[in-house]
Order: structure tokens, then C-alpha cells, then sequence
């Protein structure tokens, strides 16, 4: 009796040895951080990086709840379609965290489109920062950090955008009135400005090193960057 039981006991072993066994999440490493990437719901195609840990249990259940509702925000509202979305760790580190976050898509409308959801973190707090908060009295500074940015696109002598043309210069008063979106990268802040359909396929990059950075009056959370 005693040699049927250790006998069974060692079949019940060996068939859990061959069951399959459920992978566990892969974390992935990137700057300071540990990620697990999340899978919307709707669509298992699109997914986005979600912190893994952090030391402020607060902290990272706040940015974590925000990135999921962007996930969740993700695809054509009535699931046809077509939508890809590109999503990344810009920076990581230094108790700042930029996600990177593009998407085009084709929902029906009379053309394709695309948008910027990018968003930074301050870890310090968990809330999202905005792209005037980066930098001390934005309101008071902000011709000369736009000037800046926008230096290689500024003329004042070349004529707003229109027809199928997209300009590769602009003058500073149309440049001014942009609403911009940003992440941050190892060195760098890189910018652009969120255009209406019509001009969808004019947007662009740019990219302003942290030296530059340094001289126009950077917030708290950009400050600490340089250290």
C-alpha cells in the first residue's frame, strides 16, 4: 500500500512537471526603472509600459491609473478600423519618467490621422507635468524659450501654411500661438506642435539639448535633470 502511494505520488509530480506552466510578466529594464508592458483590453495589439515598482506606493499607483486610462483610450470607439500605436520609455530616471506615446489610425473619417499622446511624470508627486510647467514664469519667458526651440524654423518673412505646401519656415506669430506637445530623452527635450487635421502631415520635431535647457529658466523637475 505504502509503494502504490509513493508510486502515485510520483506520477502526480510528473505530470505537473509536463503541465504547461503560465509565463509570468516579463519586466523590462529601461533607465531606472522596471516596466511591465499592458495590453489594452479591446485591442491586445496596443499596449503601453506601466512602472513595475517604485519606492512611493501613492506614486505609482497614481501613474500607472493615468497610463492605463490612456491605454484603455486607445482604438476606434467602435473597434473597426485600423490603429497602431507606437509606445516607449523616452526618459526614465531621476524620479522623472517620459512615456512616448504615437498613434495613426484610420477610423472611417475622410482621412487617416494621428496623434500625440506623450506624457512626463513627476515622480516626486505622481502627476502629470504640462509643458509651461517646466519652466519658471513660462508666461514672462515665453517668447524667448519659443525663440529658442523654434530657432531654425523662424522667419518672419515666410507665409503661413496652407494649400498642400507645409513650410519649413514660419514667422514667430503663428509659432507662438501652438499648442505643444513634448517628451523628454537621455540629454534633450524634444517638442512639437499638435497641428489640426488639415495640417496633420506639416508636424515636426525638434530637439533642444539639456545645456540649452539650463539658461531659460527651467522648472524644478528639468533642473534636476542637469544634476
Amino acid at each position: 500500500m505504502k509503494l502504490l502511494l509513493i508510486a502515485l505520488l510520483a506520477g502526480l509530480a510528473a505530470l505537473a512537471d509536463k503541465a504547461p506552466k503560465t509565463p509570468a510578466s516579463r519586466l523590462e529594464q529601461i533607465g531606472e526603472y522596471k516596466f511591465r508592458w499592458e495590453r489594452s483590453k479591446t485591442n491586445p495589439k496596443l499596449k503601453l509600459p506601466l512602472l513595475a515598482a517604485y519606492p512611493d506606493a501613492a506614486v505609482l499607483a497614481a501613474v500607472n491609473e493615468d497610463l492605463a486610462k490612456k491605454l484603455q483610450g486607445l482604438g476606434c470607439e467602435d473597434g473597426q478600423g485600423e490603429w497602431e500605436t507606437k509606445a516607449s520609455v523616452g526618459y526614465a530616471g531621476r524620479d522623472v519618467l517620459s512615456v512616448v506615446i504615437l498613434s495613426s489610425f484610420d477610423c472611417g473619417g475622410a482621412h487617416p490621422d494621428q496623434s500625440d499622446d506623450s506624457t512626463t511624470y513627476d515622480l516626486k508627486t505622481g502627476r502629470a507635468v504640462q509643458f509651461e510647467r517646466l519652466f519658471e514664469d513660462y508666461d514672462k519667458r515665453s517668447e524667448a524659450i519659443l525663440r529658442a526651440i523654434f530657432a531654425a524654423r523662424i522667419d518672419e518673412s515666410a507665409a503661413a501654411a496652407g494649400g498642400d505646401q507645409c513650410p519649413d519656415k514660419w514667422p514667430f506669430s503663428e509659432i507662438s500661438g501652438w499648442t505643444l506637445q513634448y517628451h523628454l530623452e537621455p540629454g534633450g527635450l524634444v517638442v512639437s506642435p499638435l497641428f489640426p487635421h488639415a495640417l496633420a502631415a506639416c508636424s515636426f520635431e525638434t530637439k533642444l539639448a539639456l545645456e540649452k535647457l539650463q539658461t531659460l529658466g527651467p522648472a524644478a523637475l528639468l533642473r534636476r535633470l542637469s544634476k
